[in-house]
């Protein structure tokens, strides 16, 4: 804001220094241009890049010091992930979940927050705006501990037991921040106040934002239309994910003839088929669309489509899944029924003790689902 006045003050400054000019008619308009974009510079800077060959040295030592982009975060789902380099996100990314009401989109957003707390370690920001913060936290413990949505306040005791036993549940939990934010009036600026504050306050550095989700929140400038509002919000969550360098993840609903396809077994998904503004889409890195079927429904399954993808490629590529909507959880396969283990058995297929000098490959006893897991 002190950059957007101080440019105003010295846009103004020159204005007045041409007055004369200006009301006789006889102003040089290509000199009074260079003289406003001069005014302005010291606030805006123009930047002038780096020539290819300049920095070849650079950025290969930059490669080879990481091949992966440091802050990128893992894409949880390997069959897609497989179209991303390293199978990974990296910051600066704008990336949504695309479904009709009641597809899944909110349980993908907590199943993605979670598993970037585990797997990558990240400290994760998840904005609510349509779903209280407690409806929240109950998922994001039933995707943690495995325990239903709707028996997570009945077992209560047992979600704080395994919290209290498990160093790793608790440090996954210690890395999800929540902030349930008003609907239709917070804005982009307002969540990137959140960020800063979170980080001042109590030194939580925000790697992935999670938006519950995007459609309802507000333009920071007001449009006069819906659909510009939506691009606007877009626009500025891309934006946000270049400023903090980190990666967004949020979600959207189909229109009506988005959720006609996505009924279809063979339907086809793409970015035209988002709520409102198909535009919106032009600001985003990844768009993965949740169909299904009725039957798909019934057999508890969904297919997740690559609908965009400049991270890397398969646009249009289809996976089946099997999601576990009361947990929260996304299957590229379908889980074994605990009922029909044997849980004092040891999980055949390394059952070896050895280790090869060699190849640094060791293999060790199995052990049972109940000494791995307990009760």
């Amino acid at each position: 804001n002190l950059t957007k006045i101080l440019s105003f003050l010295a846009i103004q400054k020159v204005i007045s220094e041409n007055k004369e000019d200006l009301q006789a008619g006889s102003l040089d308009v290509e000199y009074f241009a260079q003289q406003i974009a001069g005014a302005t510079t010291f606030a805006s800077p123009l930047l002038m890049g780096k020539n290819m060959l300049d920095d070849l040295e650079e950025r290969t030592e930059a490669r080879l010091k990481d091949p992966i982009v440091p802050g990128s975060i893992t894409f949880p789902i390997p069959a897609l992930s497989s179209f991303l380099e390293g199978g990974k996100i990296p910051p600066g990314s704008l990336c949504y979940w695309m479904g009709a009401t009641g597809g899944g989109k909110s349980m993908a957003l907590i199943y993605v927050a979670k598993e970037a707390a585990f797997l990558d370690k990240c400290n994760v920001l998840y904005i609510t705006a349509e779903l209280t913060e407690n409806l929240v936290k109950q998922r994001l413990d039933s995707c943690i501990t495995g325990i239903p949505t709707i028996e997570i306040r009945n077992k209560a005791n047992r979600v704080r037991e395994i919290y209290k036993k498990s160093a790793s549940y608790s440090a996954i939990a210690s890395r999800i921040q929540v902030v349930e934010v008003p609907m239709g009036t917070t804005t982009t600026s307002e969540i990137h106040a959140i960020i800063e504050r979170l980080e001042k306050v109590k030194g939580f550095v925000t790697n992935v934002l999670v938006i519950d989700y995007a459609d309802v929140l507000a333009a920071s400038k007001r449009q006069k239309e819906f659909r510009h509002n939506l691009v606007a919000i877009y626009t500025e969550l891309k934006e946000l994910a270049r400023n903090k360098n980190i990666v967004v993840w949020t979600a959207s609903q189909f229109n009506a003839e988005g959720t006609k396809e996505s009924l279809k077994e063979s339907g086809n998904i793409t970015t035209t088929h988002g709520n409102e503004s198909s535009a919106k889409a032009h600001y985003a890195d990844m768009i993965i669309g949740i169909a299904r079927t009725k039957d798909e429904i019934d057999n508890g399954a969904a297919r997740l489509i690559i609908v965009k993808n400049r991270i890397g490629g398969g646009q249009g590529f289809t996976l089946k899944v099997f999601p576990d909507l009361s947990r929260a959880r996304l299957f590229t396969g379908r889980s074994e029924n605990m009922g029909h283990v044997d849980v004092e058995k040891p999980i055949e297929g390394l059952e070896v003790i050895d280790e090869d000098s060699d190849t640094k490959l060791r293999l060790v006893r199995a052990k049972s689902f109940q000494e791995v897991y307990g009760d």
